[in-house]
């Protein structure tokens, strides 16, 4: 393990990965669609609701996840342990994770759903 706090990881990853990082740190059309589908799912509970007299003033707030799983090829600053897993300096690290997704319905100036990027996790795992 190392701290990357105050690190870029793109210092770490192998510059031809960088391209691919990026995108599974990003919404592509397909997680898109699935985020539309979702609200609409959430707009019809919100409408379908009964009217219980309670101000709806308050936001509401559900979370989305999307899965992530890529490989990609990390600069290996450790030891020469394995040294046969290393191929010019970089090791294939397998990573899990999700972005997670915060939906609100405040409504500042729009009348739909806002959706907001507010936490991505991943974990890599060492892999070869």
């Amino acid at each position: 393990q190392i701290d990357l706090t105050g690190s870029s990881i793109f210092d770490y990853v192998h510059p031809a990965d960088h391209n691919d990082l990026l995108d599974m740190l990003s919404l592509n059309e397909t997680d898109r669609q699935a985020i539309q589908a979702q609200i609409g799912a959430a707009n019809q509970r919100l409408s379908s609701a009964p009217t219980t007299g309670i101000s709806s003033a308050s936001p509401q707030v559900e979370h989305l996840e999307l899965g992530r799983s890529f490989s990609m090829r990390m600069k290996c600053i450790l030891p020469k342990r394995n040294a046969g897993l290393i191929k010019n300096g970089y090791k294939f690290i397998h990573c899990t994770g999700y972005l997670k997704i915060r939906l609100t319905n405040q409504k500042p100036a729009q009348e739909q759903l806002q959706l907001r990027l507010q936490h991505q996790k991943l974990t890599p795992d060492g892999h070869h």
